[in-house]
């Protein structure tokens, strides 16, 4: 029977990196939008640069949300091969233990 073998603790890894990743996403968006906020009025109206940093900061955000997704799917990945795995084990053993699957 053919079998996947999983390096969880290498996706829980990847995970913890994209958590980190997101962490200073946020960080500048936040910066960003602070900076944003605290522009002179006459400062965002020249090039348009109100409308510039906006969508910057969308962007910012849609980069966030990328990611986050991306953390969360690697976390539940993680969990459901954990899960089967300690099925598969638990079955092996109680058919170790019964005598069946010889």
């Amino acid at each position: 029977m053919p079998t996947i073998k999983v390096n969880t603790s290498k996706l829980s890894s990847y995970e913890s990196e994209l958590q980190s990743i997101l962490s200073r996403v946020n960080s500048i968006n936040s910066q960003f939008s602070s900076v944003s906020r605290n522009l002179d009025w006459d400062i965002k109206a020249a090039s348009n640069i109100s409308s510039r940093m906006s969508a910057i900061e969308r962007e910012l955000s849609a980069e966030s949300r990328g990611i986050s997704g991306m953390k969360n799917y690697l976390g539940s990945a993680v969990r459901q091969y954990n899960s089967v795995e300690s099925k598969n084990s638990r079955n092996k053993l109680q058919n170790e233990v019964t005598g069946h699957g010889y």
